[in-house]
């Protein structure tokens, strides 16, 4: 009896989980954002309307929000959290792959051999493009946040557009994630 070959499956289970590590990083950002937004902008918005508002004050406001930002973001996404999860996310497609592999050629008599000498270059570029592609959410993050917060200002919106403006990009971000999980794990 010829024995089928098993289908090659998509590693969903490797893309959930790094889609959620940077995620993770994403939503303790988001979480800080709006902190931020409502220590530094908020205040300078609210008083407005006060015949002694300043516009000094909203600007030293918007520097020190996106300064606090930038520094927290340093921190939520450091090259060693983008490394971990990079490096998670392909030991596991390459688990995945490999078990895969071995169970269609078990069934042609074929043996795989475990190593080979490509391998370990493949997997550190693999983990390098990775960490890029990390680095990249939040740099569009910062600049995606500095616009709401900017042409929110300019064009009078409210506080609360603004905020919903401020929680709309942290989707973006979690979206972006999602994808950059899905098309790597497709590109092994």
């Amino acid at each position: 009896m010829v024995k089928k070959v098993p289908m090659t499956r998509f590693p969903d289970a490797a893309t959930v989980s790094y889609s959620r590590a940077i995620e993770k990083m994403i939503t303790t950002i988001g979480v800080e954002t709006l902190k931020l937004f409502e220590k530094h902008i908020v205040p300078q918005l609210t008083t407005r309307q006060d015949a002694s508002f300043v516009e000094d004050g909203l600007l030293n406001g918007f520097k020190k929000m996106f300064d606090s930002l930038k520094d927290k973001v340093n921190k939520f996404f450091t090259t060693t959290q983008s490394e971990r999860a990079a490096w998670s996310f392909v030991m596991n497609i390459n688990r995945f792959n490999r078990h895969n592999l071995e169970q269609q050629m078990k069934v042609k008599g074929i043996n795989l051999v475990a190593t080979e000498p490509w391998l370990k270059d493949f997997i550190t570029a693999r983990i390098r493009d990775n960490v890029g592609y990390i680095q990249t959410i939040h740099q569009d993050y910062l600049e995606r946040i500095e616009n709401v917060v900017n042409d929110g200002v300019k064009s009078g919106a409210s506080i609360k557009q603004m905020r919903e403006q401020l929680m709309a990009e942290v989707d973006i971000s979690r979206n972006q994630a999602q994808f950059i999980a899905v098309d790597q794990a497709d590109q092994y």
